[in-house]
């Protein structure tokens, strides 16, 4: 691959971090008695994406008959392998990284499924992580994080200014710029 396909890639994946950045002043879904964030539909089509560009690697091999390299062979596969695990990661997010609040709690679900609960009075540390584009809210024992990029984060926001005092997330927002 030469620097102009680095670079292309490099740029579409900061314009789908913008977007999907930008995505999260969007509404959060209302439930009876709270409300959800959930990923953009753009993550699990992207995911869906990468998983068939993923495919069109080996498939290539064995379509150019005459020249059947044993080295083209073993990047297909590799190709096959790194964008299928990227899809599926971004499959696995859009459809079970949410983050559940209330009144009285927040509960988050990463992608893999696994659900962690805080009770808003619990909340002791709030953290923002770049890196990672989420809010990590701790009590001392349990670590919830919220996703800066899941639709509804500005209503999250919102409620966690109301509920928590403002030296626990001064620090965290004045990193957030949002």
């Amino acid at each position: 691959m030469n620097i102009l396909t680095y670079s292309l890639i490099f740029i579409a994946i900061i314009a789908l971090s913008r977007y999907l950045t930008t995505k999260s002043n969007k509404p959060a879904l209302v439930v009876s008695g709270g409300r959800i964030l959930k990923a953009d539909k753009v993550l699990g089509y992207m995911g869906f994406l990468s998983i068939l560009l993923g495919t069109v690697f080996p498939v290539l091999y064995y379509i150019d008959v005459y020249n059947r390299d044993t080295k083209f062979l073993i990047a297909s596969i590799f190709m096959l392998v790194i964008f299928s695990l990227i899809g599926l990661y971004m499959v696995l997010y859009y459809k079970n990284t949410r983050v559940e609040f209330n009144e009285t709690m927040v509960k988050s679900t990463n992608f893999l499924g696994n659900s962690k609960k805080i009770n808003w009075s619990d909340i002791k540390n709030i953290k923002y992580l770049a890196t990672a584009k989420w809010l990590s809210l701790r009590n001392g024992v349990i670590k919830v994080n919220v996703p800066v990029i899941l639709k509804g984060f500005g209503q999250f926001k919102k409620e966690l200014t109301e509920k928590v005092s403002t030296e626990k997330y001064q620090e965290a927002f004045s990193k957030l710029n949002l």
